[in-house]
């Protein structure tokens, strides 16, 4: 259920590291982007960062660790962050506090409007586990902009 994707810092990014990111996406799995080689790496970190956001927009969430298999650096946070992100992608949250969490979102940033239309959430609720899955039951779901969506789950998981 856990993906590390391993990317050569010391290179560019290849079409197949690119192919493999874009399968873990498909399969929904728990991932980390390890840049490994970073004691050869020839750009910044806030480049290598910047560029790999870019490549692999739909892997928002996954956390950038750096190491170095040479050396053996940052392999210890690797492992910590492998638990983390195991943890987290097993959980299961009751109910009443998703849909507490939801409601602040609500009250933080309103739901839209489109076309007049009003939209209204009746309650969420996690119907899965591994990887983690939500439902919102609402008057208009189809009218939900999936940009708003984004938002409920950057501010379920912040």
């Amino acid at each position: 259920n856990l993906a590390l994707i391993v990317i050569d810092a010391s290179v560019p990014i290849t079409d197949q590291d690119e192919k493999i990111a874009g399968l873990v996406d498909k399969f929904a799995l728990g991932t980390i982007i390890v840049l490994n080689k970073w004691d050869e790496s020839i750009k910044s970190y806030k480049q290598i960062v910047e560029e790999i956001r870019g490549k692999f927009k739909f892997l928002y969430y996954a956390p950038i660790v750096v190491v170095s298999a040479k050396t053996g650096r940052s392999i210890d946070k690797l492992q910590e962050k492998l638990l983390t992100i195991y943890e987290n992608f097993n959980r299961r949250i009751a109910t009443s506090k998703i849909n507490d969490i939801i409601n602040k979102a609500i009250m933080r940033h309103s739901l839209p409007s489109p076309a007049g239309n009003t939209l209204r959430i009746y309650f969420s609720t996690q119907f899965k586990s591994t990887p983690p899955t939500f439902a919102l039951v609402m008057n208009k779901p189809k009218m939900l902009h999936f940009s708003y969506k984004r938002y409920l789950i950057n501010f379920l998981f912040s």
